[in-house]
């Protein structure tokens, strides 16, 4: 049993409504936050008498934090100074936006403070009126400043303003980029946009014709940090926004880089085995890193790379403590039950099923008959996924990474074992396919390590374990791995952590 907080009643027709929450917690740009850690913080700071923080709403509807400040003695600090004070202690999605200095705070009949009472920002653009604003300075500026705000919905557009701290995720990243094709006449492969994610920055990359990330598959999401890096590989989608957010909750000591897929960027075809691609990300990993230790982790087909990879750094030399598996399955699981008890297995699982869990189940199982089929006739790029928003030559990038690394991933075995410790990170309903396999809670990795494994699993499917609800579990595992690992690889023995 979990208690979430959430306030909600049964309505009399048995539908559930939700009244808001019994605490102070609330969601900015997909992290859960207690409003009280910040305004205990704010306490420490002298010139701060008394403080209330609260999460408004923007004309767009987005979420962002408000500091409501009664200074001690009539003087009251600057905002920069109270949220300089912040940064020093909390992550930068925890400092509020904007910071109102007030007399007294108002009050309900019971004389406690009446939050809902308080008083918007004035100018009531969120994230204009508590920082400064760079206005455009060139003509490439003024021109994707003009996108940025069509797509965030935010206005005005700071020049150093960073895309992903105003809202902005993976799809609005695709359609950004695919704006500015269309609206501005340049090309820019998804990955600029992390190499380059302020309209400052950008903007060079434009006035100078270049096209950041284009020349290799990493991503940096942080360069610097004393632990190993952590290098994440992307899965059938080929681009690693997945994981930009994640990296950026791993800590400050934790360099992590993405790894997007070759050939995603439509420049060059994509390999269709993953001991091509491998090599090439050994190339481009150790001119970045020349010397190890590495870390690796990979997301679905992904962690078949990263477990390739992990070979060929091992046979040059180079030490990789950690593999991270998101949500895969080993080379070689499931293993499958002689036919005629797994036509049987699906028939016992099929009758316990309801109506629509049946058709589900019926769709599901042709859709992967379908796969197969089409795989085998090369025509695998007609089932790729489309993503909303993002223009024609992508798109069709997308899909042929998708085919080839579905089609690299299904040909891979290993040769041989590593000696890695392994982190399976799994979904909790990953496998609801697999009625007719064994199952095995470590998802087969047992056999391809005699480094350890340790496992968690994640509430929900395989495309919901980035998802905000379970990005800090998420990251949190991870810190803890990587912790024992150095630990382990300093000579400290640490108990080892279970599911």
């Amino acid at each position: 049993m979990f208690n979430t907080g959430d306030l909600a009643r049964y309505l009399p027709d048995g539908t559930i409504e939700c009244l808001g929450r019994i605490d102070h917690q609330v969601k900015i740009r997909g992290y859960r936050i207690e409003l009280g850690e910040i305004e205990t913080t704010l306490a420490q700071h002298p010139a701060v008498r008394n403080n209330v923080v609260v999460a408004r709403k923007d004309e767009a509807g987005a979420d962002y934090l408000t500091a409501y400040v009664i200074p001690r003695d009539g003087q009251p600090s600057s905002a920069d100074t109270l949220r300089g004070f912040l940064k020093q202690t909390l992550p930068e999605y925890m400092v509020p936006t904007h910071f109102v200095v007030l007399d007294k705070f108002p009050l309900t009949p019971n004389g406690k403070i009446d939050r809902k009472a308080l008083p918007a920002p004035a100018g009531g653009q969120p994230r204009g009126g508590a920082r400064t604003i760079v206005a455009p300075r060139t003509d490439a500026e003024r021109a994707l400043a003009a996108v940025w705000e069509e797509v965030l919905k935010v206005k005005p557009i700071s020049m150093t303003d960073n895309f992903f701290d105003l809202g902005g995720h993976s799809f609005l990243a695709a359609v950004l980029m695919a704006k500015i094709r269309t609206q501005l006449g340049h090309a820019l492969p998804l990955g600029a946009l992390f190499a380059a994610p302020t309209v400052e920055k950008l903007s060079a990359v434009l006035e100078k014709n270049l096209e950041a990330g284009s020349d290799s598959s990493l991503v940096p999401f942080q360069e610097d940090g004393a632990n190993p890096p952590l290098f994440l590989i992307a899965g059938v989608g080929g681009h690693v926004f997945t994981f930009h957010k994640f990296a950026r909750m791993l800590g400050p000591e934790q360099p992590a880089y993405g790894v997007k897929a070759v050939g995603i960027d439509g420049k060059e075809e994509p390999p269709d085995n993953i001991e091509e691609i491998a090599a090439h990300y050994v190339k481009e990993i150790t001119a970045l890193r020349p010397k190890g230790p590495y870390m690796l982790g990979g997301f679905s087909i992904g962690a078949l790379v990263a477990l390739e990879l992990t070979q060929q750094l091992r046979a040059l030399g180079h030490a990789v403590p950690l593999l991270v598996v998101f949500d895969m399955n080993a080379p070689g699981y499931p293993k499958k039950l002689p036919l005629p008890q797994r036509l049987l297995r699906h028939v016992s699982h099929f009758a316990r099923l309801g109506f629509q869990e049946k058709k589900a189940y019926l769709l599901q199982r042709y859709g992967n008959v379908k796969a197969r089929v089409l795989h085998r006739l090369g025509l695998a790029e007609m089932i790729a996924p489309e993503i909303p928003g993002v223009e024609a030559l992508s798109q069709a990038a997308m899909k042929r990474v998708w085919a080839n690394l579905m089609l690299a991933g299904q040909r891979y075995w290993p040769k041989g074992k590593i000696d890695s410790k392994v982190l399976v990170i799994k979904a909790e309903h990953g496998l609801t396919w697999a009625a007719a396999v064994f199952d095995d809670p470590k998802l087969g990795w047992g056999q391809w390590t005699t480094g350890g494994i340790d496992t968690c699993t994640i509430p929900g499917g395989h495309q919901e374990i980035f998802h905000d609800d379970h990005i800090n579990q998420v990251a949190d595992a991870l810190k803890e791995s990587v912790a024992r690992t150095i630990e382990g690889e300093r000579g400290v023995s640490t108990p080892r952590g279970s599911e």
